[in-house]
């Protein structure tokens, strides 16, 4: 709805391409962010809360080095995309590694016992 209300948005996003391109950027940008987010709460509800911080530095670096290399050749579709790009391969990899790092995730790894049942 945003990107609608505020269309140069989708412009800067899609840069020479249609506006629908940079719709669905803003969009997908949007939503991969969100994910990101769930991606840090899911690393402290596995106990590896150590894990967000590097990640998100890591991250920062990359979009800053990307800033530099696309803002440079592309303008403002530049910036647009040193954000998106990120997100994409953030959330692939976020959620491999989640799968790795999760509990459970090894055949060898125990398995959380059930709650017991109150005696009543």
């Amino acid at each position: 709805m945003y990107v609608l209300l505020v269309p140069a948005l989708a412009e800067t996003a899609a840069g020479d391409a249609p506006l629908a391109v940079g719709i669905v950027v803003f969009v997908l940008a949007t939503a991969g962010w969100g994910m990101l987010v769930v991606h840090d709460f899911i690393l402290v509800a596995i106990q590896r809360p150590w894990w967000a911080p590097w990640r998100n530095a890591v991250f920062a670096v990359v979009r800053i080095t990307l800033l530099v290399v696309l803002g440079s050749s592309l303008g403002a579709q530049g910036v647009v995309l040193s954000w998106a790009l990120p997100i994409v391969v953030w959330i692939a990899a976020g959620t491999v590694a989640i799968g790795f790092l999760s509990p459970g995730a090894s055949p060898a790894a125990p398995r959380a016992a059930s709650c017991p049942r109150a005696a009543t």
